[in-house]
């Protein structure tokens, strides 16, 4: 039975007993009141003592019926104990719940950074209101001072799309499938294992549609998150609530923020092809260069944090095919690994990372039950 089923049970048999006290303690004290005289035209005959005028009373066993009464207020204040018991484990599930997602989120916490307007850490140059990125972007190259085009492309990419994307109109809750993909749910890539596991749907860029039921949102291409920090932290407490692990689905677009993979929780690029081998899935990687490939997933790391990607230590964990990309001039890493039981990171690019692309602390193949994979992979 749910705890609040429960606490409203409790209340129920609790009104009912202090009813019953009510009606018992009343019947009990009206022949009381006759045999001391104090209902006004009541004649006790003198003789009678004032037991025995209790006794030859109409109402039969009056003290019985007062300690039944009794007996029905201490049943009410044990169904009233009961239930401030139950709402208080609840209370404590909850601070235990709040406690493991806060745990699971980044330092900062897990949201979305905008632009930093006073320009790159570094740099004392602020970003200009607009950039032409008609040209392709590469990734790799030791730029220049004076290559401001190139150096703030990624940026430059995303504040183009915060403009053209402002005045776009809200997703209709049925319309079909994710975004543009003509695909059809069947044809979308999962990774092995997780086939059964709940879905969570994010795109950036879009207008939130607000719902009031968070649940609707699970296995609802429709219901995308717009915040990946929320689907995230939602994702965890589907694993701590069902015990089960949670793909997290991302649309193709640049979402600016530092994210914390929670245990049994997958990241998948929501374009990743299907049928496909590994060599094939890495050519389809290689040529998303530009930030503005239809199907390219980017995590775009914020300039006030040092990491774009972080693997909390979990039994399963993944991402797969994204692009993690750094801040020019930040010293950041790309992702970050630590006493990890089973991590797969597959066709991910890692791009202008100045402090490291990836590190592996206690964990990778040398440790028994810390395995750690790469598969397909690009380091630039």
């Amino acid at each position: 039975m749910a705890p609040k089923d429960k606490q409203k049970k409790y209340r129920s048999w609790q009104r009912r007993c202090w009813l019953a006290a009510t009606v018992l303690i009343a019947a009990s004290v009206g022949p009381a009141a006759y045999c001391m005289g104090v209902i006004p035209g009541a004649e006790v005959v003198e003789e009678m003592t004032y037991g025995q005028c209790l006794a030859e009373h109409p109402l039969q066993f009056p003290t019985t019926i007062f300690v039944a009464g009794i007996m029905s207020v201490l049943a009410g204040f044990f169904f009233r104990a009961l239930e401030i018991r139950d709402r208080a484990d609840e209370e404590e599930r909850k601070r235990r719940l709040d406690r493991a997602i806060k745990k699971a989120q980044i330092e900062d916490g897990v949201r979305r950074s905008s632009i930093d307007r006073r320009g790159l850490r570094g740099t004392g140059e602020p970003l200009p209101d607009a950039i032409d990125v008609d040209e392709g972007i590469e990734f790799g190259k030791d730029h220049s001072a004076d290559d401001e085009a190139s150096r703030d492309s990624v940026m430059a990419f995303v504040q183009d799309q915060d403009k053209k994307r402002a005045g776009s109109k809200l997703r209709a809750e049925n319309s079909p499938g994710v975004g543009e993909d003509p695909r059809r749910p069947t044809d979308w890539f999962v990774p092995r294992g997780l086939e059964k596991a709940p879905a969570l749907y994010v795109e950036s860029g879009i207008d939130p549609v607000p719902v009031a039921d968070p649940s609707r949102r699970t296995n609802n291409p429709n219901l995308p998150y717009v915040d990946l920090g929320e689907a995230l932290r939602r994702a965890f407490q589907i694993v701590m609530d069902q015990g089960t692990q949670v793909v997290v689905r991302l649309k193709p677009g640049v979402y600016q923020t530092s994210v914390e993979i929670p245990d049994r929780v997958t990241l998948v690029n929501h374009r990743m092809p299907v049928d496909a081998t590994v060599d094939q899935r890495l050519a389809w990687l290689r040529e998303q260069i530009e930030v503005d490939h239809p199907e390219r997933v980017t995590i775009l790391a914020p300039t006030d944090s040092d990491f774009a990607v972080r693997a909390v230590p979990g039994r399963q964990q993944g991402i797969f095919g994204c692009y993690l990309v750094g801040r020019q001039g930040v010293a950041q890493t790309g992702l970050r690994l630590k006493n990890s039981k089973a991590t797969s990171v597959v066709n991910c690019a890692f791009e202008a990372f100045t402090r490291s692309g990836v590190t592996v602390q206690g964990c990778g193949e040398a440790m028994a039950g810390r395995k750690v994979s790469f598969v397909g992979c690009v380091w630039r």
